[in-house]
């Protein structure tokens, strides 16, 4: 197939009224209903059955069940293209390698198959995958990062005079395989100590220094230790 030109994708029936777009099935029920939301539209048994469970004696299904039909299908697709990659939604089942986004241009791949309900927070499920995250860190110490740091400045002024200060990489495992973490030093004449998680290792060593204001590190995890590649 030759490759399709894009598009815009608009609404079907975008601007009908309200009760022209039927909630799938409802009229075969005996009670019929009308709605916008994607949600609704799709919420009877009959949607799951297909057009057969919509027929009456036999006819069509109603003119309203194909509008609300077509313009749930033409919204998802109008929303996806929108969006690019859709937004987390507790009611999906991810599998590994799925890509969503928390709304606030943060994305995170699933770490595990059958992956349904699971917050992004938690690690054993999601990994960051790709962030503008910039957090400034005071205190002399971080153990561990958040689930969705991306870059993390420590610039000592909470630290109570601590020198150096200590950061502390997740613990490296498979579930968080390819995640990276940038580390800058803000601390005017001190110096950041970067760990692995538990008895892991940066690079062989047991940790990583940045000597000097404005020094930075990128780590990224192997599964089993970090690695420094800037």
């Amino acid at each position: 197939m030759a490759k399709l030109t894009r598009k815009h994708q608009k609404i079907f029936c975008d601007v009908a009224p309200t009760n022209k777009l039927g909630v799938f099935g409802s009229l075969a029920t005996g009670s019929p209903a009308y709605s916008d939301d994607p949600d609704t539209i799709q919420s009877l048994t009959s949607y799951g059955a297909g057009l057969g469970s919509a027929l009456i004696n036999n006819a069509p299904p109603a003119i309203q069940d194909i509008d609300g039909l077509c313009n749930l299908l033409t919204r998802q697709v109008a929303y996806i293209m929108q969006t690019g990659i859709s937004e987390y939604n507790a009611s999906s089942i991810y599998y590994i390698g799925s890509i969503v986004n928390d709304g606030t241009d943060t994305l995170f791949v699933s770490v595990a198959d059958d992956n349904l309900n699971n917050s992004l927070s938690d690690t054993t499920k999601w990994m960051l995958f790709k962030s503008k995250k910039v957090r400034r860190e005071t205190g002399f110490v971080v153990d561990p990062p958040n689930y969705d740091d991306y870059v993390i400045e420590m610039d000592g002024t909470g630290a109570g005079g601590f020198d150096p200060l200590l950061f502390y990489l997740p613990v490296p495992a498979t579930t968080n395989k390819g995640r990276v973490i940038i580390i800058k030093n803000l601390f005017s004449g001190g110096a950041i100590q970067v760990y692995g998680g538990g008895s892991t290792t940066i690079d062989g060593s047991a940790f990583k220094s940045l000597t000097g204001i404005y020094t930075k590190g990128m780590y990224i995890s192997n599964g089993t230790n970090w690695e420094k590649i800037i």
